[in-house]
């Protein structure tokens, strides 16, 4: 098991039974869905540093490496970020939660 901070289920739900049969994949994460996100600007800018400086071209193995490096990276940070800003979850308190 990884010490990653995934962020949770990007989709939260029952996906616990596949076609009847109980799943062993939990789906996407909050990691996975933001590196998704961030992928083409990772491979955009990995094609630009492979051709200035490394002398390839965009069909480079290192290239697809290095844009899913960086959006992973971008996913980490912003999973970091989240977690230092988001509120903290409070008790419950009856009188103030009143709905009137």
């Amino acid at each position: 098991m990884s010490d990653v901070d995934t962020g949770g289920q990007a989709y939260p739900g029952n996906h616990s039974y596949v076609d009847g049969y109980p799943s062993e994949w939990e789906g996407l994460t909050m990691r996975d869905r933001a590196a998704i996100e961030a992928l083409p600007n990772s491979l955009e800018r990995s094609v630009e540093i492979e051709k200035r400086y490394e002398g390839g071209d965009e069909n480079d193995l290192r290239i697809a490496k290095r844009a899913a490096y960086l959006a992973y990276l971008a996913a980490d940070a912003l999973i970091t970020r989240k977690r230092e800003t988001d509120p903290k979850p409070r008790a419950y308190d009856a009188a103030a939660d009143r709905p009137f």
